[in-house]
């Protein structure tokens, strides 16, 4: 998928950069808005929860019924794992997924201008 994303935003910079601007630049803003629904909640939830065990662990959790301390207990151990939006087998959704995807669309977009441009010469 990330792939595709990658892809997609070459071709688009290309276009920007080649022949129709203006149209390809909505696209281009379309396709990375798309994206960042994706990729900024994915990334709160990962902020999110690993704050969770740090939360807990600095409240007054263990001055409750013994019941409660081995439920928060638990919940420690188990808030030691960030929870994750999974885009298998890319990777998760998070920010460094999005700069990957960046990256790999300005080389794609460099390689086919630089095509492009050869072609014409």
């Amino acid at each position: 998928m990330s792939l595709v994303w990658a892809i997609c935003f070459g071709c688009i910079g290309n276009q920007i950069l080649e022949s129709k601007p203006l149209a390809a630049l909505f696209y281009l803003g379309g396709y990375v808005m798309l994206l960042s629904l994706l990729v900024i909640p994915g990334q709160k939830l990962i902020s999110q929860s690993e704050n969770l065990a740090k939360s807990i662990y600095s409240a007054n959790w263990y001055l409750g019924t013994v019941d409660e301390q081995k439920i928060m207990r638990i919940m420690l151990q188990m808030g030691q794992i960030p929870l994750k939006l999974s885009a298998k087998p890319f990777g998760c959704y998070q920010y460094s997924l999005f700069v990957t995807i960046i990256k790999t669309a300005y080389s794609y977009m460099m390689l086919l201008h630089q095509s492009t441009g050869q072609r014409r010469n």
